[in-house]
């Protein structure tokens, strides 16, 4: 769901800064979905360069994506490795692009959405409520 005051004009922008037609429906589809699930809620931030969609469960900030011009990357965070909720293995099966090297001792795993067939797994992987 929604955070209370969330910066319409700064998700217009992480929208209109994607210039890949099938990664901004991918985008569409992934904010439209984290907007209607009941169990998660979500905020943007800007960081310099940095386009951070933030989402989060339980008040721990589990996942992030950050939209670049040709796809969005998206983020396993720390705390939901932690409480163990996904298989490494499962999700690297389903994710050719599945990195777990950007951080040292696997502290967090990326993947990148491309098409709406790749939010679409993501979300059917994720499992959210």
């Amino acid at each position: 769901m929604l955070e209370r005051d969330i910066d319409a004009a700064l998700v217009n922008e992480f929208f209109e800064y994607i210039l890949d037609a099938e990664v901004r429906e991918a985008f569409i589809y992934l904010v439209g979905a984290f907007t209607c699930l009941r169990s998660v809620t979500w905020r943007v931030k800007k960081q310099g360069f940095v386009r951070s969609f933030r989402v989060y469960q339980d008040g721990k900030r589990y996942f992030s994506m950050m939209p670049s011009q040709h796809k969005i990357n998206f983020h396993f965070l720390p705390p939901v490795l932690r409480d163990s909720i996904y298989r490494k293995d499962a999700i690297s099966k389903m994710f050719s692009s599945f990195d777990d090297s950007s951080h040292k001792d696997e502290e967090h795993w990326a993947i990148d959405i491309k098409t709406i067939e790749d939010a679409r797994l993501l979300l059917r992987a994720l499992n959210l409520k």
